[in-house]
């Protein structure tokens, strides 16, 4: 649901065209204070049911927070954090009442620890995390996963805004930057292999859900 709507029309095309499904374009700003609830709307609308929810929409910038302009600050947390809460919310009340669904919530490898000069980004994908792990503990048995994609530097507009930004995200050298083709599935494959192992730990007394159940 991104903002750019001739952009969006062409990915439609493209999934329709290669794998013969009827896809729906609903062009919404999710950075507004009502912009989720408006998206929800639209959905209930045109009669859609979404079984599977996938919080991609995010937004990155870089810069000590002492020098950034607070309404960037504040906008990155309205689409990282209040966002993806508010879409979560709203769509996943009509998963428990059908008693199935799937969320795949966007997260980082910036999740996992404080980032100098991203301070607000990272914290606001470690909330992501945080927040994905415990829904999968609240819905486990209830027909529902809630799973969290943490990627690395991916070939995306996010990364190219960066190295205009940063010097340093310039500097990166390519074998570092992911195909975001193919980063998903990669990622996935890596979690299934990981979650195996800790399910085979008998010192660990953290569960996680199945991925890709």
């Amino acid at each position: 649901m991104p903002r750019n709507e001739p952009r969006l029309n062409e990915v439609v095309r493209q999934l329709n065209q290669a794998h013969h499904v009827e896809a729906t374009v609903i062009p919404c700003d999710l950075g507004k204070p009502n912009g989720p609830l408006e998206l929800f709307a639209a959905v209930g609308q045109r009669n859609l049911r979404v079984d599977i929810l996938v919080n991609n929409a995010g937004v990155m910038t870089q810069a000590l927070s002492r020098t950034r302009r607070r309404d960037i600050l504040l906008g990155m947390v309205r689409l990282n954090v209040e966002a993806v809460t508010a879409l979560t919310s709203l769509f996943l009340k009509p998963m428990v009442a059908r008693g199935t669904g799937r969320i795949l919530n966007v997260a980082s490898l910036a999740a996992f620890q404080p980032l100098p000069s991203m301070a607000v980004y990272a914290a606001s994908k470690a909330y992501v995390l945080s927040l994905t792990e415990a829904l999968a503990e609240e819905l486990r048995g209830k027909g529902i996963t809630v799973s969290a994609l943490c990627p690395g530097f991916t070939d995306t507009n996010l990364v190219d805004n960066a190295k205009r930004e940063n010097a340093a995200f310039r500097a990166l050298p390519s074998s570092l930057m992911a195909d975001p083709k193919s980063a998903g599935l990669r990622k996935v494959r890596r979690a299934h292999t990981w979650l195996a192992s800790l399910a085979s730990c008998p010192d660990t007394d953290r569960r996680y859900p199945p991925l890709g159940s």
